[in-house]
């Protein structure tokens, strides 16, 4: 019989085993892990791009099965927005350090393709550790490095440090960690696991190198089950046929097609059924077409222009030899260049241009400029006849002087200290008086234009008349220019050019579309071997109105007016060398209507697009102009030198109590002529 008592002892022996059940339920519960939201639950390097993401850009399944106490953990890492991805597949998860190798089934590590390698039982053993990389399309598997995990209740904490291998063979390293909180929350029965290397001898194209390119290039497929057969391999570029150069098992080696278009490319080896593989990009070869300055310093701003560039700054390259430029701006016809330090001075190096990875074909030369020199003026001699303003030339080192306005007088000097007047040798009728009008040299002549014809000599003190108007061969000429291989001088509208160097000569009557050119015509030649540019002068100084700009691209054959105005010109007053070209710039001095309108208030001004428009340099007023090559220098109170085609000058004191008024310059030396107030004509000179 049962007594109250012994019912009350049951109760509370009841109550009691209740409560210790759910104690020590309570106690062997999973504890309750809460990730810090305030830190980003996976953090990776891979290849040099470093990656932070939250908890909820991954996934994890843990595969389990009954009886079975190996588990597997499965987690998928989306990087970014373009697809790409990380894979880690740890087939024994447990605390501990694991060693990478490499991937049976993939192009590291073909495997046997007969062997399956599904789970299909809860015994069965899981598929090998391994770590895939998705990017673009391409699936690399780390072929080295290891994975520790470490497992706290349902938290799992995995880093790692592994390579992997693209396909052209470069190695490539990752490194980083995540923490998969409450992992057990996804489970899935082993059975399900799914190895992503074949189960079968069918093709596979895990990666591609590179992803872009042109014709002809070569990329590198790698995967599994190729035939080393060449023509058993069918490679094919968004559907067109591709070429196979060489082929392994696991690798080919393709040339892109010319036809193909951006597309998967495609794979079918003898019967297989067909596979894709990633995207292949076709990329227009970028085409270098010009480059102004074409020499210059570390610092200089380099203009590049051509065709199918990019207008993201990020996507180019400019190299010079193996410096890479500083990008300013970008547009797809037209990238600006900061020219990098550290080059050797005086030395010419191949720019080359590349978007995104993809060089021009077209390279150029660029040559860097020594540093601007420190000149000491050194003081030759004085030339009582020689005028304010004067004209200098050379050849080697023999040099010319004459005046600028209406000079009857040359000087020659056969060392730049001693000149003499050789004037009377000049082969003209000596009945009319002399007016000399411009002095050139070029290579191994000098030529000179005068009111009574023009000469030629190879000496600079014996001369031979040249005679381009036969019927009259005393014809005055005013502008002379010689250029590649032709000598052009202007009379009235009619441009004379000789291709042996004055011996005969073709005529041409220069047209200008709404103007004239007439007989006072200034004229020179420019960078390219086509270009002349020529002004009116013959209503310059009293004219007091802009003037157009003329050129021509076909050596004086035809010619327009640019869309460039300049001004008043001081050519009649003796101002010969105020137009000038230099390597990819035209100058010109001159001073624009409203502004006052005397000599001396003519300033410098240069064009970078043929005369189309002009930008001042400087504010100091201009005597004279002088150009050879990227080598500029003007001036008046100062003598100003440029060595990067007037991107930049610098300026240099004249000796004490001089104006500038003529400028040479040989190999060796700066020559300047200056004048002063007590009425002294002298020469200087300053070592390069």
């Amino acid at each position: 019989m049962i007594t109250p008592l012994q019912n009350t002892f049951k109760a509370v022996s009841f109550m009691l085993l209740v409560i210790t059940f759910f104690s020590c339920s309570k106690s062997q519960k999973d504890p309750d892990v809460t990730p810090d939201k305030s830190q980003p639950a996976l953090t990776a390097k891979i290849n040099g791009a470093d990656y932070n993401l939250a908890a909820t850009d991954f996934t994890s399944t843990y595969y389990t099965a009954d009886g079975d106490n190996v588990k597997a953990l499965q987690t998928t890492a989306n990087l970014d927005a373009s697809g790409s991805k990380l894979v880690f597949f740890i087939s024994d998860l447990k605390s501990g350090s694991v060693n990478l190798s490499k991937k049976a089934g993939t192009s590291l590590n073909p495997g046997n393709p007969t062997l399956k390698v599904n789970a299909t039982t809860a015994t069965a053993p899981p598929v090998q550790t391994y770590v895939q990389y998705i990017n673009g399309g391409n699936i690399y598997f780390a072929n080295s490095g290891s994975i520790t995990v470490t497992i706290n209740a349902n938290t799992a904490t995995v880093s790692w440090n592994i390579v992997f291998k693209d396909a052209a063979g470069k190695d490539f390293a990752s490194n980083g960690s995540y923490t998969a909180a409450n992992f057990a929350n996804n489970t899935k029965p082993k059975t399900q696991i799914v190895d992503p290397t074949p189960v079968s001898a069918k093709p596979t194209i895990e990666s591609i190198s590179p992803q872009q390119g042109k014709y002809n290039d070569t990329v590198t497929i790698t995967g599994v089950n190729y035939s080393q057969v060449l023509t058993d391999n069918v490679v094919k570029f968004n559907g067109v046929d591709a070429v196979v150069k060489t082929a392994t098992p696991t690798r080919l080696r393709v040339l892109v097609p010319l036809t193909g278009t951006t597309g998967n490319i495609s794979l079918k080896v003898k019967n297989s059924e067909t596979v894709n593989g990633p995207v292949f990009t076709y990329v227009t070869l970028p085409n270098l077409t010009d480059v102004k300055p074409t020499e210059g310093r570390a610092g200089d701003i380099v203009t590049i222009t051509g065709i199918n560039f990019s207008s993201n700054p990020a996507d180019i390259v400019v190299n010079f030899d193996n410096a890479i430029g500083t990008i300013v701006t970008a547009t797809t016809t037209q990238v600006t260049v900061k020219v990098p330090a550290g080059l050797k001075a005086g030395a010419f190096v191949r720019l080359t241009i590349s978007i995104k990875g993809i060089k021009s074909a077209s390279v150029s030369t660029y040559l860097i400029d020594a540093p601007y020199p420190t000149l000491n003026w050194e003081s030759l001699t004085s030339i009582p006849r020689l005028q304010k303003i004067n004209q200098m030339i050379h050849m080697g080192s023999t040099l010319l002087i004459t005046g600028g306005n209406n000079a009857s007088f040359l000087y020659y000097s056969a060392d730049g200290k001693t000149y003499s007047d050789v004037a009377s040798n000049l082969p003209f009728n000596k009945s009319k008086k002399l007016t000399i009008n411009v002095l050139k040299a070029y290579k191994s002549a000098y030529y000179i234009s005068t009111n009574l014809g023009i000469a030629k000599s190879t000496n600079g003190i014996y001369w031979t008349k040249l005679t381009p108007e036969t019927t009259a061969p005393d014809t005055g000429f005013t502008g002379i220019t010689i250029t590649n291989n032709y000598v052009a001088v202007v009379s009235g509208n009619r441009l004379y050019r000789s291709t042996n160097g004055g011996n005969s000569w073709t005529r041409t009557n220069i047209s200008v579309p709404g103007a004239s050119l007439n007989y006072t015509t200034a004229i020179t030649d420019s960078y390219s071997s086509n270009n002349f540019f020529a002004v009116d002068t013959s209503k310059n100084y009293t004219s007091k109105e802009e003037k157009l700009f003329y050129r021509s691209t076909d050596n004086g054959v035809t010619w327009e007016a640019t869309k460039g105005y300049t001004g008043i010109y001081y050519y009649n007053l003796g101002y010969k060398d105020f137009l000038a070209a230099a390597s990819y710039s035209v100058f010109c001095a001159f001073s624009y209507k409203g502004a006052a309108q005397t000599e001396g208030s003519q300033h410098l001004y240069r064009s970078t697009n043929k005369g189309d428009s002009w930008t001042q340099v400087g504010t100091e007023a201009c005597n004279v102009i002088k150009a050879d090559s990227a080598t500029v220098a003007y001036g008046s109170q100062t003598f100003n030198l440029s060595n990067n085609d007037g991107v930049d000058f610098k300026s240099y004191p004249m000796p004490a109590g001089y104006t500038l008024g003529g400028i040479e310059f040989t190999n060796t030396y700066y020559y300047i002529m200056g004048f002063n107030t007590a009425g002294d004509r002298k020469i200087f000179r300053a070592a390069r």
